[in-house]
């Protein structure tokens, strides 16, 4: 028995949309266990815990989002707007913002746009923390929220300098 087999799905250059003549192609069964994908086969014979009807839809991998500050995301406008539009003065809000950032606050936004993404199909995440602050609120907050989605999202988290290395006396400790 298998754990899950995910039935009835369509599979991008393995028989999985339309033929330049219009023909629809066939679907296939998606066998997978211990987390792996053990068989792609046109009708798997045997029987799973979890089986999920794919409705003919196409079954894709997870899509992955390599660049994002999960830490300031829903921000726009706090503490004001960027009237110029300009990474610069991004970077200046960003500054008077984090004066008044709590874990929470980081989390509840951090985990609304994780929802988002996942929805969306995105499971994997490369997202930078300020690391710049000797508080490190925003590395913490999403360390929490690593291991809070770790059953839905891999999240990898890289310490960001926002301020430089060297603006902060103990700048390349923080870093480490």
């Amino acid at each position: 028995m298998m754990d899950m087999i995910v039935r009835n799905a369509r599979i991008h250059r393995r028989g999985g949309l339309r033929r330049e003549s219009g023909e629809e192609l066939p679907t296939c069964d998606i066998g997978v266990e211990g987390g792996r994908i053990t068989a792609i086969e046109p009708r798997i014979g045997a029987s799973a815990e979890k089986e999920i009807d794919a409705g003919g839809n196409l079954v894709s991998p997870p899509f992955i989002d390599p660049h994002l500050h999960l830490d300031a995301v829903l921000s726009v406008g706090s503490p004001r707007y960027n009237e110029s539009g300009t990474l610069l003065e991004g970077i200046k809000i960003w500054g008077e913002r984090k004066k008044n950032l709590t874990k929470e606050a980081i989390k509840k936004n951090a985990r609304e746009v994780v929802d988002w993404q996942v929805a969306q199909g995105i499971m994997h995440v490369r997202t930078h923390a300020d690391a710049s602050d000797p508080t490190l609120l925003p590395l913490e907050a999403l360390l929490e929220l690593k291991d809070e989605i770790r059953d839905v999202m891999d999240l990898q988290i890289v310490a960001f300098p926002q301020d430089g290395v060297y603006t902060n006396p103990d700048g390349e400790n923080l870093m480490r």
